[in-house]
């Protein structure tokens, strides 16, 4: 997979390219024993490869006149240009038992392990990054371990499913695209930076139902309780135009090599753009009037 990247804007001139390539080798297999119990394994191995090249041109000094007469001076520039290649290899797996409880239902448990393997920030156009020619070097790679606990079933000669399930999702390195403001300008327009954020957790329920009320109309209605929380992530960048008085610092943090504004600590946080609680209703009609119609509601808090 290629990916090339064009910009050409005033003082600011650049072709960059992206590769990355993986091969994978992946295998389940499941049992089922006479007490109607299924036990299943999966797990794949894989190798990536990513690799980046950025090419900045220098311009020499200019002048541009704007409509209303006034002359802005820009200065020469010019940036290095840097490159790098980066590879990991990895194994991801889940593990799961199913147990059937008569003909219509049935309940299971199922844990997973999954790594997303190496990622560079590829949209970091920051000063510290045409500045300086150090390589860029891929973000920790984000992790999760995944339990879910669950119940499937049918009743009432199938006209009604029910299915319910709880989850616990851990993930470190959680992968977060946030905006970075300029401490020193606040003014100046935030950029957007992808960080190795640290540690999120998220838990809830599940409960999907469908209910066949009559011959020619179905409903559907899901709900979901989900408590998605920063566990963990010492230096956030500061939110725009925030105050020491409001908790921003600043200076040098790990992983960055000028000084910048950040939070120090907001474990206990809960996730942005993660509803606590989200419901789902879609009523459908389907009959012998010629037409089909369906009617949906969506409520997420």
């Amino acid at each position: 997979n290629r990916y090339d990247y064009q910009r050409y804007h005033q003082l600011f001139r650049a072709n960059r390219v992206f590769g990355q390539g993986s091969q994978a080798l992946f295998a389940s297999t499941s049992y089922r024993f006479a007490t109607d119990t299924t036990v299943r394994v999966g797990a794949r191995y894989e190798k990536d490869d990513i690799d980046y090249l950025w090419a900045y041109y220098s311009d020499p000094a200019t002048t541009k006149t704007l409509q209303n007469g006034i002359v802005l001076n820009f200065p020469a520039y010019g940036w290095p240009t840097t490159s790098a290649k980066h590879s990991d290899s990895y194994v991801n797996y889940d593990f799961g038992v199913q147990q059937k409880l008569g003909a219509d239902a049935m309940i299971y448990f199922n844990y997973a392990y999954a790594n997303q393997g190496p990622l560079y920030d590829a949209e970091s156009t920051t000063e510290r990054d045409r500045n300086s020619s150090v390589p860029l070097s891929p973000l920790p790679s984000e992790e999760v371990n995944s339990i879910e606990i669950g119940l499937k079933s049918e009743w009432l000669d199938n006209r009604l499913l029910l299915n319910v399930n709880v989850f616990d999702m851990k993930y470190d390195n959680y992968q977060a695209l946030t905006n970075v403001t300029d401490t020193a300008n606040p003014n100046a327009v935030p950029q957007l930076r992808t960080y190795a954020a640290g540690k999120v957790s998220s838990r809830g329920i599940e409960v999907t139902s469908s209910a066949l009320l009559t011959d020619h109309f179905r409903l559907d209605v899901a709900g979901m309780y989900n408590k998605a929380v920063i566990d963990e992530w010492f230096y956030a960048p500061c939110f725009a135009n925030q105050t020491a008085a409001e908790g921003c610092l600043n200076g040098l943090v790990p992983g960055e090599p000028v000084a910048r504004g950040y939070q120090r600590d907001i474990s206990g946080n809960l996730l942005a753009n993660a509803p606590k609680y989200k419901l789902t209703a879609i009523g459908t009609y389907s009959g012998n009037l010629g037409f089909n119609s369906a009617v949906s509601y969506d409520a997420s808090l």
